[in-house]
């Protein structure tokens, strides 16, 4: 399972738990779950971006590659996480 797919999943939980639960919204209480659901998603992307970024300042530190080929790392290392979380 990807880090997109799961975001996405998890977002269109949050929207559905909120149309079920319509009462508290209704009410303009808060709906735990969903906001839960959505705050998981933020983390995951958060999470993510931070790992990309660290990637990203390790391989500008070595100095050896350009631009692009950092771009082409950072895009190869997000298709083997996402090979692997689909075993």
């Amino acid at each position: 399972m990807t880090e997109q797919y799961l975001v996405c999943r998890l977002r269109k939980q949050a929207e559905i738990h909120r149309q079920i639960h319509s009462k508290s919204v209704r009410e303009e209480k808060p709906e735990r779950i969903a906001d839960l659901l959505e705050d998981a998603a933020n983390e995951i992307e958060r999470l993510h971006g931070l790992v990309d970024d660290g990637l990203r300042r390790r391989l500008e530190r070595m100095n050896l590659l350009t631009e692009q080929e950092i771009e082409d790392a950072v895009d190869l290392a997000k298709k083997q996480q996402s090979e692997r979380e689909k075993k």
